[in-house]
């Protein structure tokens, strides 16, 4: 009879001990449910002692902790700085040892999902439009994890008129922009912001961006798509004061002529495709002798686009515009041969994109170019074009610079791994790519019903 008080003490011991298990042995926070996000308040920010997250030690420890060796679900949120979830942000999980990678995105509570995940150590990166990408970040089989996207970026700025007034009404978006970090799928870019904005001093605030380097393009009837100075911002920077001025449009004219037989081509589309939200580019048809006119063009060096049935798509850069002038360009397209369907263009015969060492990293390059003959190599950094400095300006801008008339000279300076800085001169050369994806860009149109040469 002695042992019976015993025993009920053990019992009682088990059944605390129990229940101490169910409520959580530890001092971390359990993710919220469901009902607790949609009440959330996303206005204020969260104290991090509200926020559901796990273990926040990282590196091969933790992931020598987190192999799993049966498949389960792979879970969590996003939520932004303020504790806002993220509807629609993409998520990237990739085994850490292994070939495997799976792509899924965020419901209407910023919570993603993916049962059955295999065995082994996984690793998520989470993007979403005006934001940077997360640290690749551990995720184990069965446990909730939170992803914090990194804040947005703000630009404000004014529009004025030539004469230095206010434009109180205006269309605002991005025209260029060289992302800092990679944009898989490209969620950041499908979805820049394009605003109507009416405000009497001409004010505008845009955002939220990703980090990166911006061109703005303000939209105001009568006058030509004007483009802001290259501005640079990073996570969360609020950038003030850019000023675009708008500029009366330069007029381009020219004529389209048939390569082989010197004919004019009547019927030819010829534009100069404008980047970002300006609506229809400055476009023409020409007329049965082969004359084409277009109007509200910005200044600037452009690229000047013309196809036509039976031709090659024709992409001739380096144009340069007059401010509020008159410039005249004179094409000939090549017709069609046994290759098929394809574009020429002048330049040097390379594809780049923004890279380390403040220049542009050379992706490819095209055999028979002009780069390839001047022993330009993928890897190569270019960080000057013809003398001129390239780190403040995009993709877009040196793209132009590259382009120019075919036998035309130019220089470059680049940087070379494990050899230096180097130079290069070489001539600007007609080249053919055969790309179907290209040419359906601007596939070949014929003039509208009733159109008057």
């Amino acid at each position: 009879m002695k042992q019976r008080p015993l025993i009920l003490i053990a019992i009682v011991a088990v059944v605390l001990g129990a229940a101490w298990l169910l409520l959580g042995a530890d001092d971390e926070p359990t993710a919220p449910t469901r009902a607790e996000i949609e009440a959330a308040d996303t206005s204020r920010v969260l104290e991090a002692s509200e926020r559901p997250r796990r273990s926040s030690r990282g590196g091969d420890d933790l992931f020598d902790d987190l192999e799993q060796d049966e498949p389960g679900t792979l879970s969590g949120w996003v939520f932004d700085t303020h504790g806002g979830a993220i509807h629609n942000a993409r998520l990237d999980l990739r085994e850490r040892e292994g070939d495997l990678t799976r792509t899924i995105y965020t419901d209407e509570e910023g919570r993603f999902e993916w049962p059955r995940a295999p065995a082994g150590r996984w690793e998520a990166v989470a993007s979403a439009y005006g934001h940077d990408p997360t640290a690749p970040t551990p995720i184990r089989h069965d446990e909730e994890i939170v992803l914090e996207l990194p804040p947005g970026a703000l630009v404000e700025g004014r529009v004025l008129f030539p004469d230095g007034s206010p434009a109180t009404g205006f269309t605002l978006g991005v025209a260029t922009v060289d992302f800092t970090h990679p944009d898989p799928g490209g969620v950041r870019r499908r979805r820049l912001p394009r605003e109507e904005i009416s405000a009497a001093d001409g004010r505008f605030a845009l955002g939220p961006l990703a980090s990166g380097t911006y061109r703005l393009v303000a939209v105001v009837d009568g006058f030509a798509p004007t483009l802001s100075d290259p501005v640079a911002v990073a996570a969360g920077e609020a950038v003030d004061e850019v000023v675009i001025a708008l500029e009366r449009g330069s007029t381009v004219s020219g004529t389209i002529r048939d390569e082989a037989t010197e004919r004019p081509i009547e019927g030819a589309r010829v534009f100069i495709a404008l980047p970002g939200p300006g609506g229809e580019p400055p476009t023409d048809f020409t007329d049965p002798s082969g004359r084409f006119e277009l109007r509200d063009v910005p200044s600037g060096r452009r690229t000047l686009r013309a196809n036509a049935d039976g031709y090659l798509f024709e992409v001739h850069g380096g144009l340069e515009i007059p401010r509020d002038g008159t410039a005249r360009v004179d094409l000939t397209l090549a017709p069609l041969g046994d290759d098929g369907p394809g574009q020429r263009t002048n330049d040097i015969g390379v594809v780049l994109r923004p890279g380390p060492r403040a220049g542009f990293l050379v992706v490819s390059v095209f055999d028979d170019s002009p780069a390839a003959e001047a022993g330009l190599q993928r890897g190569d950094i270019i960080h000057t074009v013809d003398g001129t400095e390239v780190m403040d300006r995009t993709a877009d801008d040196v793209t132009e610079l590259l382009r120019g008339e075919p036998g035309s000279p130019i220089s470059l300076g680049y940087y070379r791994s494990g050899v230096g800085h180097r130079s290069a001169e070489m001539t600007r050369a007609h080249l053919f790519l055969a790309s179907p994806a290209r040419q359906a860009q601007a596939p070949a149109v014929t003039p509208p019903r009733g159109s008057e040469p």
